[in-house]
């Protein structure tokens, strides 16, 4: 249980040092960030009609990209 807590606490002692709760919380936030990003590029290729092989195996024709991907995400824009 002790190696879980050391998750949530800042090990270092520094008052003015990151903890390992926030470096992961910020690296997860970037993550979510890349993906929002590649699906927006990803819809303006769909859009454009320059969608690659790639891209068509894996998000599949630009209908199912925007009923399976795009509508999701954009549900849950803020602003």
């Amino acid at each position: 249980m002790s190696k879980d807590l050391s998750i949530f606490v800042d090990e270092s002692g520094d008052p003015g040092s990151e903890s390992k709760c926030h470096a992961i919380t910020r690296y997860r936030f970037s993550q979510v960030a890349d993906y929002i990003c590649t699906l927006e590029l990803e819809a303006l290729k769909y859009r454009e009609g320059t969608e690659g092989r790639t891209s068509t195996l894996f998000f599949g024709t630009k209908r199912q990209f925007e009923r399976n991907y795009l509508k999701k995400i954009r549900k849950k824009r803020l602003g």
